[in-house]
This record gives structure tokens, C-alpha cells and sequence, in this order.
């Protein structure tokens, strides 16, 4: 395998002798396949091609890592469902510093600062509002 480095080469030979198909789930990775180590080189394994598994990044992850749960793709914090007329009465009286933040957050059944929440940020943008500025009364002085 001439114009091959050493480890180029010995790659090329995995994939043509043990193929670019995940062992476990069936998913074809072209250059991206993994191998695994059936017995793994701290435990006296070694790079025969007998030893070796090919596996997908996600498979060979929960190989080695059976009990981390994969994160959720996702673009944003999950969102908790609230209902819309709740939250529209809530923010309301927020905005209009008729009750505090935390009584909006015990209202909601929220632990997130309100500002914070997506749902509130949508809302006053919806009803022209800065959602940056400071709403509800200092709960600091009433009961």
C-alpha cells in the first residue's frame, strides 16, 4: 500500500477484511466506522483482526458506556407545557407588578426564573414588551 502511512494502512486493511457495517445495529459508516476491542488492550487484548468489532459511534458508545443516557438533539432547553391561559393571566399580572416573581413561579409550578423562560420571552415579544427590564412587586414587603 504504497503513499500509506503506517496506521492509513492498517486501517485500509480493517476496512477491506471486517467492512464498514455496524456489527450491532446494521448501519453502514463508510469511513466512519469504529472497532472495537472484544478483549480490550488493558486486559491483554491486542489489534488482531479476530479482536476486533466493527461498530457505529453510537453503538460502540453504549459499549463502553452502557449506562450514560444519550442527550436529546435539540436547539433549546425542553420546554414545559403551560396552559395558555394561565400563562397569559400570569405574565399579565406580572408585567403589571400585581404579584411577585415568585408568585408567578408557584403559580406556573415553575422553578426558572420567569425571565428566563422561553414561553415569557415569546409573550412579551408577542405583546411589544422588553423582556430584559424589571417586572413584578418586590415580594420582599408584602405577605
Amino acid at each position: 500500500m504504497a503513499g500509506y502511512s503506517r496506521k492509513e494502512a492498517q486501517k485500509a486493511k480493517r476496512e477491506l477484511l471486517l467492512g464498514t457495517v455496524c456489527g450491532n445495529c446494521g448501519k453502514d459508516c463508510g469511513t466512519e466506522i469504529e472497532y472495537h476491542h472484544v478483549v480490550p488492550l488493558e486486559r491483554g487484548g491486542n489489534d488482531v483482526i479476530s479482536n476486533l468489532l466493527p461498530l457505529c459511534y453510537e453503538c460502540h458508545n453504549k459499549v463502553h458506556f452502557p449506562f450514560v443516557r444519550k442527550k436529546p438533539e435539540r436547539t433549546g432547553r425542553r420546554r414545559k407545557e403551560y396552559d395558555p391561559e394561565l400563562m397569559d393571566s400570569v405574565f399579565t399580572r406580572y408585567v403589571n407588578k400585581q404579584i411577585s416573581e415568585r408568585e408567578a413561579r408557584e403559580e406556573l409550578g415553575s422553578g426558572r426564573s420567569i425571565k428566563d423562560m422561553l414561553q415569557f420571552k415569546e409573550w412579551a415579544e408577542k405583546h411589544g414588551i422588553d423582556a430584559s427590564q424589571s417586572f413584578g412587586r418586590s415580594g420582599r414587603w408584602y405577605k
